[in-house]
């Protein structure tokens, strides 16, 4: 690396543009794995670009998953749990063929955090447009989901930096 750093004058911006494009490639390699392929198909039922018998599920789970993929839903719980995902239990209304609904108890996969959500998008999420990883769609966070903190702006006229005791104690309600 060195070497090429040394001759080539612009051997720094090569070097880059190699890392950027190998980077690229590694993930599109691993969006196409098995990994890969699980969590982009359930992102898309999450979010209906994909659906089951027409309808749109309300909650993702390994069973539907495991359907279209025609494997065991154990298999594709511990696939994705491998990744990230959980699994808890919840009450949803499933839409019957005569068109009535039903409330059933099922184990729907969940991400359990929004950094958890960042590491796998960073790992199986891929455009060739290069557009940014999505935000999670609801029916994927877990109930202990905590939106990441905003900052924070100080309302003008706000004491932000205070050294002088007198200008706290005017701020400050007696």
């Amino acid at each position: 690396i060195s070497i090429v750093l040394q001759i080539f004058p612009d051997g720094q911006t090569r070097f880059i543009e190699y890392l950027n494009a190998r980077q690229q490639e590694i993930k599109r390699t691993r969006s196409q794995s098995w990994e890969g392929s699980l969590f982009n198909f359930a992102y898309s039922l999450a979010v209906g670009d994909e659906s089951v018998d027409g309808v749109v599920p309300e909650a993702i789970t390994a069973h539907t998953i495991a359907e279209a993929f025609r494997v065991k839903s154990g298999n594709v719980n511990n696939t994705l749990r491998s990744i990230g995902f959980d699994t808890e239990v919840d009450n949803i209304k499933v839409p019957r063929k005569d068109g009535s609904t039903v409330r059933k108890t099922i184990r729907k996969l969940v991400v359990p955090s929004h950094q958890v959500w960042q590491e796998i998008t960073r790992r199986y999420w891929f455009r060739d447009d290069d557009s940014p990883p999505p935000t999670c769609p609801d029916n994927l966070r877990g109930s202990k989901w905590v939106d990441p903190q905003t900052k924070l702006t100080p309302a003008p006229g706000s004491v932000t930096n205070v050294t002088d005791v007198t200008a706290l104690k005017n701020v400050l309600p007696e």
